[in-house]
């Protein structure tokens, strides 16, 4: 029910003036890009809003300062994209963003999210093919708007009461993730919609969504080359890190390592995608080295900030995880 009044919440701002413009692509003129797979919807319709809803988030991502600009880093990501989702390389307008937690997203307008909290934690190329593969089958699958319409339905008079109450009071809430332990307290606190919190309820996705999804990532990334086991790998990883946290709360939390309680992550679903591995018919590349590489400029930053969270259970976890393989860490 929280997750339908937070989407609701979101859609009940969507009349505020300034967002109607369409987000430029990052480091590339439009010139350079496919053709969009998608023409805009109409904005009375349930998938219009939803577009107004993506826009202000984007808009808000575009003028953080947390917006990571590096053009090698942003064209590997994009290009990776475009690889294992080649019919909508022309949709995506990426933005890798400086935040030292898990998560990814791709909006139903085509804006995707890329954090470097999940980058440090990604092993190796494979695993993060099988995300952005993940994050497009909720894309093209059109999740976010099965989302609303499965909140509008269990939404009642209490609820809409409630929404009206909590979008006053988060006027005055803090909107930093900065000043909070977690992003999650940003979004139990700010309920403004604008960006933290309306992005939680764009990708307050189900169990059944979420498990769709990652056979998606999984066929994608496979079919583009990449190893099989790799979804399996990254998810039990990420259980592992949430297990080894020091904070009780995030180790009871029923959703796995993800920070907007938005992409329910269960044993099973690390079962289906050992199963599915099983039965591949080949095998495939990690590309590990060439990650590595990629990535290796950004360590330094990356752990510091990893550091400031403060979760050293967490950290420890990830540190020694990526110490077994004898890299340098940056």
């Amino acid at each position: 029910m929280r997750r339908a009044a937070a989407l609701l919440a979101a859609f009940s701002l969507l009349a505020a003036p300034g967002y109607a413009q369409e987000p430029a692509a990052l480091g590339a003129s439009a010139a350079a890009l496919p053709a969009p797979s998608r023409a805009r919807p109409e904005a009375a319709t349930d998938e219009g809003g939803l577009w107004a809803l993506s826009e202000r988030a984007e808009l808000q991502a575009r003028a953080s300062g947390q917006l990571e600009s590096d053009p090698a880093l942003n064209a590997y990501v994009r290009e990776l994209a475009c690889r294992v989702a080649s019919e909508y390389c022309g949709d995506v307008r990426l933005y890798l963003m400086n935040r030292p937690f898990f998560n990814a997203q791709m909006a139903p307008n085509g804006y995707m999210e890329v954090w470097s909290g999940l980058m440090l934690r990604v092993e190796d190329e494979a695993q993060l093919a099988f995300v952005l593969g993940h994050e497009i089958g909720h894309y093209g699958q059109r999740h976010s708007l099965e989302t609303l319409r499965t909140a509008r339905e269990r939404a009642n008079a209490a609820m809409v009461a409630g929404i009206v109450i909590a979008v006053a009071g988060a006027a005055a809430a803090a909107n930093s993730p900065n000043s909070a332990q977690s992003i999650s307290d940003v979004t139990r606190v700010a309920v403004d919609a604008v960006y933290l919190g309306a992005i939680a309820s764009l990708f307050g996705f189900s169990r059944e969504n979420e498990s769709e999804a990652d056979l998606i990532g999984f066929d994608r990334a496979v079919g583009s080359g990449y190893d099989p086991g790799a979804g399996k790998a990254l998810w039990a990883n990420l259980i592992a890190d949430t297990r080894a946290s020091d904070n009780p709360d995030v180790v009871r939390r029923e959703t796995r390592g993800s920070i907007f309680n938005s992409h329910p992550l269960s044993a099973d679903r690390v079962e289906a995608l050992t199963t599915r591995a099983a039965q591949a018919q080949t095998g495939g590349e990690t590309h590990r080295e060439r990650y590595r590489a990629a990535i290796r400029p950004f360590l330094d930053p990356w752990l510091r900030a990893e550091l400031r969270r403060r979760d050293f259970g967490q950290t420890l976890n990830v540190l020694n995880r990526l110490a077994a393989h004898g890299e340098d860490l940056g």
